[in-house]
């Protein structure tokens, strides 16, 4: 009976930890309007929000030695003015926001540098994140996938690997929920 007792204050403790920092939330979504691409997040509540989109390829993976030498992001951050943020990719910013200017040799301790992303490749995987109040799964797309998403549609995450397009309604409502649970 003691073993047992012993056995459960570990699994009460990571229990704890793991309820007190919330996992990556479907918040993030990627929309198009006049043939744009266009980031959605939902803000949870948080005063600070950040989109970013990043290669997700061969320039991010690593070296042999570990290292990532090159990551190509582009991102705009700043204060939301509502619930649900909308940021034109590679375009103005919303209203009190900046785009970053990621352009930087790695800091020290680090060891990738960082080179802005200025337009999307065919061919090449991309994934959006974000981040307000919880950090967003990441939607993972390439060029080919804009085409698919239609008017009223957004392509957002169902897990941290995959992406699928459903109603902007659907995804407002889902992201709602997981801000409300979490």
């Amino acid at each position: 009976m003691r073993g047992i007792k012993l056995m459960m204050v570990p699994a009460l403790l990571v229990g704890t930890l793991t309820a007190c920092t919330p996992g990556s939330q479907p918040v993030a979504a990627l929309a198009m309007r006049d043939d744009r691409p266009l980031a959605i997040l939902v803000t949870c509540g948080g005063d600070f929000a950040q989109i970013s989109v990043y290669r997700n390829d061969e320039t991010a993976r690593p070296t042999p030695t570990g290292r990532v030498d090159t990551l190509v992001e582009w991102r705009v951050s700043g204060e939301p003015a509502g619930e649900v943020v909308e940021a034109p990719l590679f375009g103005t910013p919303p209203v009190g926001w900046q785009t970053g200017d990621p352009t930087s040799e790695p800091p020290e301790g680090q060891s990738a540098r960082t080179v802005s992303l200025t337009e999307l490749t065919p061919g090449v995987r991309y994934s959006l994140s974000g981040h307000s109040g919880r950090d967003s799964a990441p939607v993972h797309f390439t060029t080919d996938d804009l085409g698919r998403i239609g008017a009223d549609d957004v392509l957002a995450p169902v897990s941290r690997r995959e992406s699928e397009i459903m109603s902007r309604r659907t995804f407002e409502r889902k992201a709602a929920e997981s801000c409300d649970n979490s």
